[in-house]
């Protein structure tokens, strides 16, 4: 039996604080690489990874096959169910490798890009890299080891930061941010193998396969339609539109995107092992509730400041050469304003093993969203966003419907809070919006000045609810 030791109640809170470490660390650390390759490439060396995008997400889903979810929920897996997932993980990735590799003239062809098949040859490399150290990564996350985590992600992004911004800086374009992933990814591999001394071997079972098939084969559905879904805006731009736009829409996304992700992707990550070992649905409800309203209190006025301030948060950050993406990056924050609600109530479901809610939950929405989009695709950029805006919307009703389904939670609560939150922070954002607007042009100075006052109001506001969130009270 492959044991994991028994995670105590101070861990918990530690493995929280370190998830935050981490992502804050990265997020920093990205965000700054990030600004400084937008402001050295033009939009459309962006463009590239974008069209691969959505190539890149289905693929990843077909080497983890949903496993990645089983044996975080699975209390008692032994060496064998690890071992077996290994393998299939990496003859998986090998296989999605050669495919590309063959395949890389139909993707150039099918978006009219030259030099797209010699990056599709190079760049999906890191499916195989990645591969290597799934089972490593996922033991130090399910044995809540962030700080390891933490250090090595922080280190990968610094190392790979240097040579991309070296190749942006020669004009290089795209192979710079090709760089960028493959050094990365490479360096999180070999972290990962030296802080988890886990070592695969040749033996494969299909009596673990076949164990673990009826939950991964859910999740593996749920997280290929979401994977579809997510990055079918980037096809079908990538194809209908000019690559400017596609890369004016990848950097917007990026910006609206990047706190609710980031944020999403440390609480989520840290609070999902947690909440698998709670058994009674009264504390998993009171863990929702304290959850929700700190991922509102966190994130909805960080999404509603960047929509209002669009034009002033693009120009300070990326430079004018930007501006065009700024009405995107209004839209998507919005939406992306309710990514990490959603991702906790998926969470929520997965950790009662609900995979046939979620399959039906994610089936429902992704094809509506699906069909919105090639319903719009002929009409401007904009209001194709304007349609992504809706089916994000539509995603955050039906996962809490779904929730109350299977929890039978009092949802009022977790919603009171979220209408109260958005709708100060609303009344904010837009009142400084027309006052400073109307005594400062300066463009630099509104940004920064309007910053410091709508975190100041609106932490006055809800001091309490802080205060009740930090020191659970």
């Amino acid at each position: 039996m492959f044991l994991l030791k028994k995670i105590s109640i101070t861990e918990n809170q530690k493995a929280i604080v370190w998830s935050f470490v981490e992502k804050s660390s990265s997020f920093a650390v990205n965000f700054v690489l990030q600004i400084v390759l937008a402001r050295l490439l033009a939009p459309d060396a962006f463009a590239v990874l974008a069209m691969l995008a959505i190539f890149a997400s289905v693929s990843q889903v077909f080497i983890d096959g949903g496993f990645a979810t089983v044996l975080i929920q699975k209390q008692d897996c032994t060496y064998k169910d690890y071992n077996t997932v290994f393998i299939f993980n990496v003859l998986i990735s090998l296989i999605v490798y050669v495919l590309f590799y063959f395949l890389a003239p139909v993707i150039e062809k099918y978006y009219e890009f030259s030099d797209l098949a010699k990056v599709t040859r190079i760049y999906f490399l890191w499916l195989v890299i990645n591969a290597i150290s799934m089972i490593n990564r996922l033991l130090l996350i399910k044995t809540l080891q962030f700080r390891k985590l933490a250090q090595i992600n922080t280190l990968a992004t610094l190392f790979s930061s240097v040579p991309t911004i070296i190749l942006a800086y020669y004009g290089y374009g795209y192979w710079a941010l090709v760089c960028q992933n493959l050094v990365s990814t490479s360096f999180m591999t070999i972290g990962y193998l030296i802080s988890y001394r886990w070592i695969p071997s040749l033996r494969f079972s299909f009596s673990s396969l076949k164990g673990l098939l009826p939950f991964g084969v859910r999740m593996f559905f749920v997280d290929l339609i979401y994977a579809i879904y997510n990055n079918i805006y980037s096809l079908l731009i990538g194809k209908y539109y000019k690559p400017s736009e596609l890369g004016y829409y990848d950097r917007g996304k990026f910006l609206g995107s990047m706190g609710p992700i980031g944020f999403s992707d440390f609480f989520m990550r840290a609070l999902y092992p947690i909440q698998s070992r709670i058994q009674h649905d009264e504390d998993l409800e009171l863990s929702y509730n304290r959850a929700f309203r700190c991922c509102a209190l966190f994130i909805v006025p960080i999404s509603v400041f960047v929509s209002i301030f669009s034009v002033e948060t693009i120009s300070f950050l990326y430079g004018q050469k930007w501006v065009e993406a700024a009405s995107f990056t209004a839209i998507m924050s919005l939406g992306f304003m309710l990514y990490p609600l959603h991702s906790l109530n998926i969470t929520m479901l997965k950790v009662k093993a609900s995979g046939s809610y979620l399959l039906r939950s994610e089936v429902c929405k992704k094809v509506i969203g699906i069909c919105i989009a090639l319903l719009l695709i002929r009409y401007k950029l904009y209001i194709l966003i304007l349609g992504w805006l809706f089916s994000a919307c539509f995603d955050f009703v039906i996962s809490e419907i779904y929730l109350y389904k299977r929890y039978s939670f009092s949802l009022s609560t977790s919603l009171k809070d979220l209408f109260s939150i958005f709708s100060v922070s609303l009344v904010i954002a837009a009142c400084l919006k027309y006052t400073i607007s109307f005594f400062i042009p300066n463009i630099t100075l509104k940004f920064l000045l309007s910053g410091v006052i709508y975190c100041l109001f609106y932490f006055i506001v809800f001091r309490k609810r802080f205060y009740q969130v930090v020191f659970n009270r």
